[in-house]
């Protein structure tokens, strides 16, 4: 037997700022609302974010945060929620 879903995108807002110049600031944010609309029910968010900013003309710092929350993990026994985030240091030649 098949068991087939339909996900649909229900609520997504992202917003991102610019400020350019010799030490440009890059920052965004995004959320995802995804609620499984056959089957079993079941609903999924996702908040994404990033952050850059130069500190010189050519060098950079960079941080990410994320954040995931399922209601019926495809595992049994997994975690409904998972967070972290990333960073990177960045040079432009």
């Amino acid at each position: 037997m098949v068991s087939q879903r339909l996900t649909v995108v229900r609520l997504m807002a992202a917003g991102e700022y610019y400020r350019f110049g010799r030490f440009g600031t890059k920052v965004s944010l995004s959320v995802f609302y995804f609620p499984v609309l056959t089957g079993e029910e079941r609903e999924r968010l996702e908040i994404k974010a990033y952050f850059r900013q130069k500190l010189t003309s050519d060098f950079s710092l960079s941080i990410s945060p994320y954040y995931t929350y399922d209601s019926l993990p495809p595992l049994a026994g997994a975690e409904q929620e998972d967070w972290g985030w990333t960073t990177s240091v960045g040079w432009q030649f």
